[in-house]
């Protein structure tokens, strides 16, 4: 009964649909429904996440926080996130961080938490970012920022524009 128990568990921690979806700072962010066809632009961006990081040797991991910051840099024209991604170091799939469109008003800007304790990401994992726009949409500004739980270490990952097939 025991191992039941513990596969049943094991099976439900790994399913991306049951995962809770995100750990949003203290901000409140606004979700709105479009239609991807009315945007002249759709980027995806990958960006490095290092949940984790070896030290000495190599045999000892350590866990890191993440946090994915998404920065609107123009000053008029808003810009529309339509998915988060988090993949593994193996690139499966963990979580799908939205239900729905994040509306970023001009010079607004977004967060999501990798806690410490997500040990599934590894120094491998990383974010996949959509966002949408229109004419004169400035690139965003995608970075991921890892800390060790003291706050005593950090340092930064810029996102890549991955490029898309036509």
């Amino acid at each position: 009964m025991f191992y039941v128990t513990v596969f049943v568990a094991f099976i439900s921690c790994n399913d991306v649909s049951k995962q809770p979806k995100a750990h949003y700072p203290n901000r409140n962010y606004q979700f709105v429904s479009v239609d991807k066809k009315s945007f002249n632009i759709i980027e995806q961006y990958y960006v490095p996440v290092y949940s984790s990081i070896y030290g000495a040797t190599g045999r000892h991991e350590y866990y890191l926080t993440a946090t994915l910051s998404i920065r609107n840099i123009g000053y008029t024209d808003s810009l529309y996130i339509s998915k988060i991604y988090y993949y593994d170091s193996n690139g499966n799939l963990l979580k799908k961080y939205l239900d729905s469109t994040a509306l970023l008003k001009p010079m607004a800007s977004m967060e999501i938490v990798v806690p410490t304790n997500e040990k599934e990401g590894g120094a491998g994992a990383n974010f996949v970012v959509e966002c949408l726009g229109n004419n004169n949409l400035n690139e965003p500004l995608i970075q991921t920022v890892m800390t060790t739980s003291d706050l005593r270490t950090g340092f930064t990952a810029n996102a890549v524009k991955i490029k898309m097939q036509k």
